[in-house]
């Protein structure tokens, strides 16, 4: 992988897995996304996406995935993510309904992302948020050092993610 991927691909890659076997809502995206996100950074020392983690109430959300899903509300989720990206020259492009999507050639990513939905694709979404809320996970230190603050869109720092799933990762 040459650069970090945004988060809808990742996103749309559970998405598409989950519509071969099972159904997912926004929040078991969020956390499959997430949970993705901090075993690249623990086995790689390198970030799987090029967005922010934030710390809200029911656990660690990325905000440009919440925007893209959030009008499912709680239901089953039945479409990929799509946006609208300009493509070409400034003097001859055009906008273009995309999808984005993890390369085929990057087997890596595509192993490690079989290897999460493995993991937690089984789980629900409530089991998700509750193992990002356990002691010691970068939420939980978090929202602990924030206590006094309003924590929406608090910042989970790419070294504290890093940190734990490098922890996690050599166990």
């Amino acid at each position: 992988m040459a650069t970090p991927y945004r988060a809808c691909a990742i996103a749309n890659y559970f998405l598409e897995r989950a519509g071969r076997e099972r159904p997912i809502t926004h929040m078991k995206v969020q956390k499959l996304v997430y949970f993705a996100h901090g075993w690249h950074l623990g086995i790689t020392q390198k970030p799987l996406i090029n967005e922010q983690v934030e710390a809200w109430y029911y656990g660690p959300v990325i905000p440009s995935l919440y925007q893209d899903l959030k009008s499912w509300g709680t239901d089953p989720i039945t479409d990929l993510i799509t946006t609208i990206e300009y493509r070409g020259s400034a003097a001859s492009g055009r906008l273009e309904l995309v999808t984005p999507k993890v390369p085929e050639e990057d087997k890596d990513t595509q192993k490690l992302l079989d290897a999460i939905w493995g993991v937690y694709g089984q789980w629900t979404a409530g089991q998700l948020s509750m193992k990002t809320h356990e002691a010691d996970s970068p939420w939980s230190k978090v929202m602990a050092d924030n206590s006094n603050e309003l924590l929406f869109g608090t910042d989970i720092g790419i070294d504290l993610l890093k940190e734990h799933f490098s922890k996690l990762a050599a166990e």
